[in-house]
C-alpha cells in the first residue's frame, strides 16, 4: 500500500481510494498518507451509527484534523430545501461538512447509460451540491499546499 500511494501520488495531482468499511492494516496506513479523509454516511439509524462507529476508529488514530464528513442522499423538499442534520450532529458530536441531495434515479441513470452526471437526468440540486464539494475539497489542498 504505502508503495502504491506513494506512485500514485507521483503521477497524479489528486488521488482518490475508496475504503471498505472493515479497518485493516492497509486502511490505516493509507489514511494516515491521506491529506482529507472524506467519510461518506447517509442519515439513516444505521448509517449514523456505523458513522459514530468509524468516527471513534478515526479519532483513536489521530486523524480526526484530517475528516471531513459528507450526509450523502439528503432528502430534499419539495421546496427544495434539505432535510436538516443538527440530530445526527449532535450524536456525531461533529459538525457535518458537506450534503449531497438524494436523486437515485439521476445517479443511477448515468451510471446505467454510462455518461456523465450533468448528462443524465440528474436534478440540478444534485449537481450543485457536487460541484460545492469539490470545489471547497480543492480549496482545502490548495490552502494546506500553501504557495508554490
Amino acid at each position: 500500500v504505502d508503495q502504491l500511494m506513494r506512485t500514485a501520488t507521483q503521477v497524479y495531482d489528486v488521488v482518490l481510494v475508496d475504503m471498505p468499511q472493515v479497518w485493516t492494516e492497509w486502511s490505516v496506513r493509507a489514511l494516515q498518507r491521506a491529506d482529507i479523509i472524506l467519510m461518506v454516511m447517509n442519515l439513516s439509524v444505521p448509517g449514523v451509527y456505523q458513522a459514530r462507529r468509524q468516527l471513534e476508529l478515526i479519532e483513536a488514530n489521530g486523524l480526526a484534523a484530517r475528516l471531513r464528513i459528507l450526509a450523502n442522499r439528503v432528502p430534499v423538499s419539495l421546496l427544495g430545501r434539505k432535510a436538516g442534520t443538527k440530530e445526527t450532529e449532535a450524536v456525531l458530536g461533529r459538525r457535518i461538512d458537506f450534503t449531497v441531495a438524494n436523486d437515485y434515479p439521476g445517479m443511477s441513470a448515468a451510471g446505467d447509460e454510462g455518461v456523465v452526471l450533468k448528462d443524465a437526468r440528474a436534478s440540478a440540486r444534485l449537481i450543485k451540491d457536487i460541484n460545492e464539494l469539490a470545489a471547497q475539497l480543492s480549496e482545502s489542498l490548495a490552502a494546506e499546499a500553501g504557495p508554490q
